[in-house]
């Protein structure tokens, strides 16, 4: 069976590969604990791929295995299969599009860069892979380069969300943070759901110690994300900075959460 290009493919990878990236596509890796409640499903989907690849060692089968190790954060593993995939067929560009999302996970910035390139050699109109390459170049501090990416997806797409999202994170990382905040509330204006886009702009008021926007813009993020461990911090934080004692509900809930420093300071800040 010959591997072909898959939109239903494309749209089950995207789960776990892009921070990469609608709203659950804008959940970096942080943003929460890894759901492993699928984990031995895919398991047993790795189980049969082996069988396959035993009879049949071809593409698509390396390929499977691949996408399904990473599903469940082998990164490694996933690597060396979809290093295979490509061997036995060059010109699949969703193989491509998978590694590179796990290079980034193993923090081969370059070659994760390559992989996206390749992918939009093969398919100019594949409109994530732009945005990849342009988080990656922002990673690699190649500004100029992550702009003319973004440029692109927004031509591709205009008004998506997730782009005006990376043009946020691009001028937060450049440390301009009068511009990211125009591209966070733009992204918010199109997608009213980016508690990711709200949480970065109370990371960045915090940051300009406008404490009460900090506390206002996390709080947002945590209406729609509950257990969204970074805003319940900065809000702790902002709290704590501007003088406000109503945190301990967010320190108790980040313990729940496992959050490590949260566990350290709560005897501190919450004796009770």
């Amino acid at each position: 069976m010959t591997l072909h290009f898959r939109f239903i493919t494309i749209i089950l990878v995207l789960t776990f590969c892009t921070n990469n990236f609608a709203q659950p596509q804008e959940i970096p890796n942080t943003a929460k604990l890894p759901d492993t409640s699928s984990w031995e499903s895919v398991r047993r989907q790795i189980k049969m791929e082996t069988r396959f690849i035993k009879r049949w060692p071809d593409a698509e089968h390396y390929y499977k295995r691949g996408k399904y190790k990473a599903v469940i954060h082998e990164w490694k593993s996933a690597l060396s299969d979809l290093d295979k995939s490509i061997e036995f067929n060059p010109n699949v560009m969703i193989s491509y599009y998978i590694r590179g999302g796990v290079k980034e996970r193993l923090d081969d910035l370059e070659g994760s860069r390559d992989d996206f390139s390749k992918v939009i050699e093969l398919r100019p109109d594949f409109k994530m892979a732009w945005l990849d390459r342009a988080q990656i170049y922002t990673k690699l501090k190649n500004f100029d380069a992550a702009k003319a990416d973004l440029d692109m997806a927004l031509k591709l797409y205009p008004n998506w969300s997730l782009a005006f999202f990376r043009f946020g994170n691009l001028y937060s990382d450049k440390k301009d943070y009068d511009k990211a905040i125009i591209y966070y509330e733009k992204c918010i204006e199109i997608n009213k759901g980016s508690y990711m886009a709200y949480n970065n702009l109370g990371d960045i008021y915090y940051k300009k110690k406008n404490y009460d926007k900090a506390i206002f813009y996390t709080t947002e993020a945590i209406l729609i994300f509950p257990n969204y461990v970074k805003a319940l911090k900065t809000r702790v934080g902002a709290k704590i900075a501007k003088g406000d004692t109503d945190f301990c509900e967010d320190i108790k809930k980040l313990v729940k959460l496992g959050d490590i420093e949260s566990i350290s300071i709560i005897n501190e800040y919450c004796p009770n």
